[in-house]
């Protein structure tokens, strides 16, 4: 990178799993994001694809997950994309090269929010002094997006459950943890401890979970009702105004409380800070 940045090459982070103290070698992707003073063109975002890309440079994980970012952008507190360039590439990892977001975009401001608390330097200062922190109101805004996605999309398996619980713990706490440890909070404070538990399971055994189990408990099934029984689409469904702060919802549906009160910012601290809270408790 100092080779093709030269000079405007700021600093260059390890976030994700390795920053939270997560990673697994073989199952998690190592997450790199570097900071340029400006703006790069495109010949230029080419040649650090070339040189970063798997069959040039071996990634010891899953996959590299790297993101280059312009100094202005990761200094305005954003919740957009805002990358220069994103590159996935790994021996257990499909190619991609993107110069613009797609669907995925909630994933950007999440990772950068991660690395203002807890990224780790790889060259230049520490990773606090330049990525700015973002308000919770709108990254809560984000989160829920990211739980909202994993509905869509139906994606199944551990990561959409402990996704779920690390969207849940940072909702409850303002704090950001992997995985791992966030399906282990999750674990003593939810209904759906055996599924938690066998998410937890699965991440390491790579075994699938049931996908009926988890559609049913993330909404996957259209056909329930408006409020279906502890699913996720119940809990984004619009607000009729009661009081559900002291339910003890599943972790699908209490990350979906996440986008309810990121939509009703003002409240966000005593709907989600009170009330999921209170869960442990058995309230």
């Amino acid at each position: 990178l100092r080779g093709l940045l030269g000079d405007e090459l700021i600093g260059v982070y390890a976030g994700g799993s390795f920053a939270l103290g997560g990673f697994d070698s073989y199952l998690s992707d190592l997450d790199v994001a570097a900071v340029g003073a400006a703006h790069v063109d495109q010949t230029t975002k080419q040649a650090i694809v070339e040189a970063l890309r798997h069959e040039s440079l071996p990634c010891p994980a899953r996959g590299l997950e790297f993101v280059l970012y312009a100094e202005p952008v990761i200094r305005s507190a954003t919740t957009e994309p805002g990358f220069e360039l994103n590159l996935n590439s790994g021996a257990r990892m499909s190619f991609r090269a993107d110069n613009e977001p797609g669907e995925e975009r909630h994933w950007f401001a999440i990772d950068r929010a991660i690395l203002a608390a807890y990224g780790k330097p790889l060259f230049g200062p520490r990773a606090g002094a330049l990525f700015a922190p973002i308000p919770r109101g709108p990254l809560l805004e984000v989160v829920a997006k990211a739980v909202e996605w994993h509905r869509d999309a139906q994606v199944v398996g551990s990561d959409a459950v402990l996704n779920a619980c690390r969207a849940l713990r940072f909702a409850a706490e303002d704090v950001w943890t992997s995985k791992i440890a966030a399906g282990t909070w999750a674990l003593e404070r939810h209904e759906e401890s055996r599924l938690i538990a066998r998410a937890l399971a699965a991440r390491q055994s790579q075994e699938p979970l049931s996908s009926r189990e988890v559609h049913r408990i993330s909404g996957g099934s259209r056909a329930q009702g408006a409020r279906g029984s502890g699913s996720l689409a119940a809990a984004m469904a619009p607000s009729t105004g009661e009081d559900r702060s002291r339910e003890r919802p599943s972790p699908f549906r209490a990350c979906g409380l996440v986008a309810v009160a990121a939509r009703r910012r003002v409240a966000a601290a005593a709907a989600l800070g009170g009330g999921l809270l209170d869960l442990g408790s058995g309230g």
